[in-house]
């Protein structure tokens, strides 16, 4: 078996994209994970860490405290928004995106974990968008200092 990499020209100025085909993938891994050449960091720093799209509403002032890390905002194109509160104009941000689903048909939402101060906003937003399901993938202590808050889900 040959491992198939697609490279697809982008335009002057524009990154290329590498593409796996599906049936090459376990392939392309194995391959990746036992290089001495390449591996996945390598692939990972491709990827550059600059926003491909708008993030203005994350960096507007008044939304920047909510923000874990100034660097991860949401795309402004696929931010939850929440309903604002009558009398906060600036209540409608949280740094969640919806992200479509394998088939398209179901949407996720990723979240930052919550700060001290958007506690509230995190559970305004699953009561809002109706989710069933909570799946933290994080670690609750990062460089010494707690970052993720327990808490305790009661089931009905």
């Amino acid at each position: 078996m040959t491992l198939e990499i697609i490279n697809y020209d982008a335009p002057l100025g524009a990154e290329r994209q590498y593409i796996v085909k599906i049936e090459d993938l376990e392939h392309y891994v194995k391959t990746l994970s036992e290089s001495k050449i390449g591996n996945f960091k390598d692939q990972y720093e491709m990827l550059g860490s600059s926003p491909q799209k708008p993030c203005i509403a994350g960096m507007k002032p008044e939304n920047k405290p909510k923000n874990r890390y100034p660097d991860l905002l949401p795309y402004d194109d696929s931010r939850v928004i929440l309903q604002k509160y009558k009398n906060d104009p600036n209540s409608d941000y949280i740094n969640a995106s919806y992200v479509d689903g394998y088939k398209k048909g179901t949407r996720y939402i990723c979240a930052q974990g919550p700060l001290d101060k958007t506690v509230g906003d995190f559970w305004r937003m699953v009561w809002q968008e109706d989710v069933n399901v909570i799946a933290m993938t994080a670690n609750i202590i990062e460089h010494g200092k707690v970052i993720i808050l327990r808490c305790i889900l009661i089931p009905y």
